[in-house]
C-alpha cells in the first residue's frame, strides 16, 4: 500500500515544476535563506491557508494568533 497523497494533482504539477530551482538552490547551499521562503511564497498565494474556524479561535489568544497557528502548522505539515 502507498502512502496517501497530500497534495492535488495540480499542487504535484506545481511543485514537481520547481525541482531546477530547487537542485540549483541546493547547490549553492541557498534553500532555507532563498529556495524555501519564496516557494512558501508563491504556494500561500496559489492556495490561501483557509480562515481560523470559530473553534480554532476560541483556543486561542484572538483571531490573529488562531490564524498564525494554523499557518505554521500547515507550514510545517509539508
Amino acid at each position: 500500500m502507498t502512502r496517501r497523497k497530500w497534495t492535488t494533482d495540480e499542487q504535484a504539477d506545481w511543485l514537481s515544476k520547481q525541482l531546477d530551482k530547487f537542485t540549483a538552490s541546493h547547490a549553492k547551499k541557498t534553500m532555507s535563506t532563498e529556495f524555501f521562503p519564496q516557494v512558501l511564497k508563491e504556494w500561500h498565494q496559489k492556495w490561501p491557508v483557509p480562515n481560523a474556524t470559530p473553534q480554532e479561535i476560541a483556543g486561542a489568544k484572538n483571531a490573529d494568533d488562531a490564524m498564525k497557528k494554523k499557518r505554521d502548522k500547515d507550514d510545517n505539515v509539508r
